[in-house]
């Protein structure tokens, strides 16, 4: 029966979208315009650029157009227009978007078929693939490099950690990036720690925590537990605020605990919105926190959730789907965690809380939080490569020791050779900063890992010349870089798929150059992408820089950065699935020999145990010039040039003046033991390139600079008390958090649609379900927002096969498409137009939009 509606009635037609919009395909790859004559400047940003305003700039017609062409390889990738500098617009020739999960912000979407071709797509379905891949030329080599640094967040005055990453990616990477790889024993890969991090996890939290946990009630007891009351006598602000805040009972938490756990701007909901999504019990409490302008009125139960979620939803969830040995020595398991009585995943890719939580439970998972801390270094002893004995499968590099970026440290101005219209500061130069942080690396290696690494992996690829002599002077044999410096450096155009030899001053290390698309899609690209979707093209990728000549080979080099994306991934929790699937395939692989992970130490040295040749000196091609610069574009701009960088840089040249008479780098491992009394572990502390980096208002991230500028400021005023001077009155505060918030895109009017989709000449299984390029139709991930047919849900007639959806969105142009009792994420059952999609305008305060299933014109 035909259905009476007062609100506006539309008729859809199909249209092949991207023919006659925004972008468009051309010879040198996929052409991007936009028009704005009273712009200024215009770049395309985008997740293949990784977000950089530098990478592609836009030229201006006389008509005020403005346009760019980038080579693109296969995939979805999504893009926007920053425009001079403080604006961020999507392309409005373009209906294809995707809206981030917390609907705070839309991005431009665009497609490039296998073929070449753009797609009227969104993100691809999810793909089940068999792991046969053919060889089709020489080896490919992997070499795969993780690097995890945290800066220093432990201030001495307070003696504890002030910010919770430290704790929350000690929870879910490290531990894992040392486990997961021995299940594929084919795998090898390269392993970065930085010092201050090492530091942090075994001196503030392992052992504070470890005399309050019962970790030998039993052996291997089931669940953890900890004399609560007991830490909080001795130990109260010893290790995070978090930490004490769970332990303390709810109704005896004061306004301090509850300004950390939901006031202050780091506080329990301080995660990735991906995450934070995945704990509905956690959402709540959120909302009731947003809604209430962050002055919520908490009860008692509700308090004592929220301390608890605050420390259990940054573990690993794979704690929450099975028992994961920590100490296993053959069979015999010695310490393991599981989760299962406390949480369940079910279908919508949620965790929820089966029970209410007690106090017992809070400090079971603070006990918890130990039992994963403590597991980390006997973790990576146990996978640790042995060059002599050729076992082992992760080989540990070092970074210096906070992770500092080597090349400005020895003398600043070196930024102005990779981008000479950069505004410095004054010229800072102590090349001997950067030796005594190598030292205090390997000093640190070698108490907590009794290693002694060759490799140095820097922060983001950051290298010049100045820093060979030093790295080779401290036993270093090889270092990564990335291939924008590369392709800058002499000989020009040299490719990133071989290891080079560069000699400086007579003193020769050899040289690994990261994949920058690789890198790049791990980072951004693959964020919404389906895990088996990403192990595939990551590997298809790969085996496209095979040589062609069977008789030769290939080294690919890829560095990635594990402390952030992982916790992106939305539809691959944690990245859990693209790095089981990248080791599964490669763990096959490595039998057909088509692409070999190696560590760069076993490609130099060869391990006749794997089949890797060791590699000479004459077989290695030479860089007559290296470049200086860094995988952000070839240019130290991340971390030097803007006001604010610039003042921090003044602010440490200050300080290293003010200290360096009263106080001296302790390069040994002592250093580690004394670590508060000694000035330069904090001046040093306050190196790191990750302060710099949130001081960077070019960045087009959303965040508050304040709390990471106080902490910043603190350490420098704490190495003034180390060096036993006092605090300095000069260290004012140099950034305002209203230039670290550029504009996104404004959001628009939200209209009220009613869908309808008829079946006339078929039944539905279980339900009609529609997707489209909306955030509420599951941004085009088909048979995942069912349709309703049940004369409820807003649905008028049960029974009828008028299937109904009422839903909010956004004004704009709609794409969408309908189907039928598929599986989620499949396009089984869907209409059968695969290559068009239903479009029309969302505009008003309510629409009416009416279908009949699978065919292409449908009026009333």
């Amino acid at each position: 029966m035909k259905r009476s509606f007062f609100h506006l009635l539309v008729a859809t037609l199909f249209t092949t979208v991207l023919a006659s919009a925004q972008p468009a395909k051309v010879a040198e790859g996929v052409s991007f315009v936009y028009t704005n004559p009273e712009a200024s400047s215009v770049s395309l940003v985008g997740d293949f650029n990784a977000w950089s305003t530098e990478v592609h700039p836009m030229s201006k017609s006389e008509g005020g157009g403005w346009s760019v062409t980038v080579d693109l390889l296969p995939g979805t990738y999504q893009y926007a227009f920053s425009v001079d500098g403080d604006r961020i617009i999507i392309d409005p020739e373009n209906p294809l978007t995707f809206e981030s999960i917390d609907g705070s912000r839309i991005n431009s979407l665009v497609t490039v078929g296998d073929d070449g071709k753009l797609r009227t797509q969104g993100y691809p379905v999810r793909k089940n693939l068999d792991d046969t891949y053919k060889k089709t030329g020489g080896t490919v080599f992997l070499n795969l490099v993780f690097r995890h640094h945290l800066p220093l967040y432990y201030d001495a005055e307070k003696d504890h950690v002030v910010a919770p990453f430290v704790r929350q990616h000690a929870l879910r990477d490290y531990f894992e990036l040392a486990d997961v790889i021995q299940r594929y024993p084919n795998v090898h890969a390269t392993a970065v720690l930085s010092p201050t991090l090492l530091w942090q996890i075994q001196e503030i939290y392992v052992k504070r925590l470890e005399p309050f946990v019962d970790k030998y009630r039993a052996m291997n007891p089931k669940y953890a537990s900890m004399d609560g009351a007991g830490f909080l006598r001795a130990m109260k602000g010893k290790t995070d605020p978090w930490i004490d805040a769970c332990l303390t009972p709810a109704e005896k938490l004061t306004e301090e605990d509850k300004a950390v756990l939901y006031k202050n701007e780091w506080n329990a909901f301080t995660m990735s919105e991906v995450r934070l999504h995945r704990y509905p019990e956690l959402m709540e409490l959120y909302e009731k926190w947003r809604d209430s302008d962050g002055n919520p009125n908490y009860t008692v139960d509700e308090l004592r959730l929220l301390k608890f979620m605050a420390i259990f939803s940054n573990f690993d969830t794979e704690f929450y789907e099975r028992r994961v040995p920590l100490i296993q020595t053959g069979t015999r398991i010695y310490r393991s965690l599981d989760m299962r009585d406390l949480v369940s995943f079910r279908s919508d890719g949620k965790y929820y809380l089966k029970r209410a939580i007690t106090e017992d439970d809070c400090e079971r998972i603070v006990a918890s939080v130990w039992y994963v801390m403590a597991s980390i270094v006997p973790a990576f002893d146990k996978a640790k490569f042995n060059a002599r004995a050729m076992i082992g499968q992760l080989e540990l590099a070092a970074s210096s020791f906070s992770d500092a970026v080597l090349p400005l440290l020895i003398n600043s101005d070196v930024a102005k050779d990779a981008d000479p219209n950069l505004n410095l500061p004054a010229t800072y130069a102590h090349p001997q900063d950067a030796d005594a942080q190598l030292k205090m690396a390997l000093a640190a290696y070698k108490k907590y890992f009794n290693s002694t690494p060759v490799g140095y992996v820097p922060p983001y690829g950051a290298i010049s010349p100045a820093v060979l002599p030093i790295l080779k002077d401290n036993g270093f044999q090889w270092f990564t870089s990335d291939e924008a410096v590369l392709q800058k450096s002499t000989p020009k155009n040299m490719p990133s798929t071989l290891p080079y030899a560069v000699t400086v001053d007579g003193k020769t290390v050899y040289g690994a150059f990261s994949n920058g698309l690789l890198t790049n899609r791990v980072n951004w690209v693959y964020r919404n992408y389906y895990a088996e979707n990403s192990a595939d093209d990551f590997i298809s990728n790969v085996l496209a820089m095979a040589p062609k000549n069977t008789k030769k080979h290939a080294l690919v080099t890829v560095v990635i950065d594990g402390d952030d994306a992982w916790a992106h991934y939305q539809r691959d929790i944690d990245g859990k699935g693209i790095i089981n699937g990248i080791y599964r395939k490669l763990n096959k692989l490595f039998k057909t020999r088509a692409v070999v992970s190696v560590t760069m130490s076993e490609y130099i040295h060869g391990n006749r145990m794997r089949g890797i040749p060791a590699h000479k000196p004459a077989d290695f091609d030479n860089i007559k010039e290296l470049a200086s610069g860094s995988r952000f574009n070839g240019k130290f701009n991340t971390w030097i040039g803007s006001r604010e960088m610039n003042k921090a840089w003044d602010y440490l040249r200050q300080t290293r003046k003010a200290i360096g008479g009263s106080a001296a780098a302790v390069t040994t491992e002592e250093n580690y033991d004394n670590f508060s009394t000694q000035a330069f572990n904090f001046y040093y502390g306050a190196t790191s390139p990750h302060w710099m980096e949130t001081f960077n208002k070019e960045s087009l991230r959303k965040h508050n600079p304040k709390p990471f500028e106080t902490t910043y400021r603190n350490m420098l005023a704490q190495s003034h008390v180390a060096a036993g001077l006092s605090k300095p009155t000069t260290l004012a505060s140099f950034v305002n958090p209203k230039d670290f918030d550029p504009e996104w895109t404004a959001p628009r009017k939200r209209t009220r649609v009613t869908f309808i989709c008829r079946l006339v000449d078929r039944e539905a299984i279980t339900s009609v379900f529609i997707a489209g390029n909306r955030k509420e139709l599951a941004n085009m991930e088909p048979n995942t927002v069912r349709m309703w047919d049940n004369g409820e849900n807003n649905d008028k007639t049960f029974g009828d096969n008028a299937w109904t959806l009422v839903v909010e969105l956004d004004e704009g142009d709609l794409l969408y498409k309908f189907a039928n009792s598929g599986g989620q994420g499949t396009w089984d059952g869907a209409e059968t137009f695969p290559d068009e999609w239903r479009r029309i305008k969302i505009q008003g305060e309510k629409m009416t939009i009416e279908d009949i299933f699978a065919r292409i014109k449908n009026r009333y």
